[in-house]
């Protein structure tokens, strides 16, 4: 007979007003008598405590975490400073933005979530990572500066609880009103991309969505490609009519220039302010590389 694995989640127990924690646990317990839990400690350093002791001393076959985009970033960042980035994780989606997990199919209902992973495979996926100067911060999903890129990280705790991904619109109607463009320098990796010029958005992305937009349709997670995105702005009625034609899943009009390469660096004079996967990014010049196939999801 089988063994049963033995898992650790690792959940917020704060997330959406606390409300999915309990459910969380008990559909966990429910599949995998075998487990440990351990909950995200908010405002402190990383919010993981000392799950690297617990894993290294526990040897879980996988963890199961229960988060948004936001969660598994700061998971990754954690684990590759940890040394356990090579423990096979489950996901169930349940943050304010799950685009990981919905680039990988994963279901936001949290019972299916956990079937999905009790009788998944591990399976191998890339994930990106953002040098600047001597630190490097790795990111699951998209790298974002310019129009809107700090919304995401803006909004109140209180507004997400309430509104799930509604709030980020209603936090970021007063920046749309005065959109500015930035300048900016990018180049890919044997110089067979290049741009410079003035842009309203820039996006670098792993997943195929970004706060719910559909923006790289084309995107696969297994390719050890980026998929660049930049909108200019020039024409700004050219731009929305493209972000409606993205959403609906169209092509892109000239407004938006679009590339895939597997490095690429980006400078911006007035350093504005970047993001990744939704929490506050590092200062430019940044170099942006996907790992292909260096993390190991449970599907």
């Amino acid at each position: 007979m089988k063994p049963e694995p033995k898992v650790i989640l690792i959940y917020n127990p704060v997330a959406h007003g606390g409300k999915l924690a309990e459910k969380t646990k008990n559909a966990v317990r429910d599949r995998f008598r075998s487990s440990l839990f351990h909950a995200i400690e908010p405002g402190n350093g990383s919010g993981f405590g000392d799950l690297d002791r617990i894993v290294k001393d526990y040897q879980p076959d996988f963890l199961i975490i229960a988060g948004g985009d936001g969660t598994l970033n700061k998971y990754y960042n954690y684990a590759y400073n940890t040394g356990i980035s090579n423990i096979p994780i489950g996901i169930i989606p349940s943050g304010t933005a799950n685009d990981f997990a919905g680039s990988l199919g994963i279901t936001n209902d949290i019972d299916k979530a956990v079937e999905m992973i009790q009788n998944g495979k591990n399976q191998s996926f890339d994930i990106m990572s953002v040098a600047s100067g001597d630190s490097i911060n790795y990111c699951i999903n998209v790298f974002s500066s310019g129009f809107l890129t700090c919304v995401s990280h803006t909004t109140g705790n209180s507004l997400k609880n309430k509104f799930g991904r509604l709030a980020y619109f209603i936090h970021g109607v007063s920046e749309a009103v005065h959109p500015k463009r930035m300048k900016l320098c990018i180049d890919s990796e044997n110089h067979s991309f290049s741009f410079t010029d003035k842009a309203l958005l820039v996006l670098v992305m792993n997943g195929r969505t970004a706060g719910g937009m559909r923006f790289a349709d084309t995107a696969d997670l297994h390719d050890g490609l980026l998929d660049i995105r930049i909108f200019k702005g020039s024409n700004m009625i050219g731009t929305l009519i493209s972000a409606v034609r993205m959403f609906f899943g169209k092509e892109y009009s000239r407004d938006v220039i679009c590339s895939r390469c597997s490095s690429i660096t980006i400078d911006n004079p007035d350093n504005n302010e970047t993001d990744l996967d939704g929490d506050k990014g590092p200062d430019y010049p940044v170099k942006i590389e996907c790992l292909k196939g260096a993390i190991t999801i449970r599907l």
